[in-house]
């Protein structure tokens, strides 16, 4: 049975590179069920990833649509912005 790897930012330039890779790698696509997850479900972005992952809602201000977004995941790939240091 394949291990769930969820995809933080899979409509966007990372981690949709990071499904591209997966799921051209015939080992890695075996391996792992892509589990995306974005704030925007139906968005074109979101559209095109369904016809050959997972979608799913998550947003990081939302706790329990993180709880769902992740359950049973064996993996994480998840990033963050930089923002200027506060003074």
């Amino acid at each position: 049975m394949p291990k769930i790897l969820a995809v933080f930012g899979a409509t966007g330039a990372q981690g949709g590179s990071l499904i591209d890779y997966v799921l051209a790698d015939e080992v890695l696509s075996k391996e792992f069920k892509i589990r995306a997850i974005t704030r925007s479900v139906d968005s074109d972005a979101a559209k095109s990833l369904k016809e050959k992952v997972q979608v799913v809602y998550g947003d990081n201000a939302d706790r329990l649509s993180l709880d769902a977004a992740l359950a049973g995941a064996h993996t994480v790939f998840a990033m963050t912005n930089t923002s200027p240091a506060r003074r």
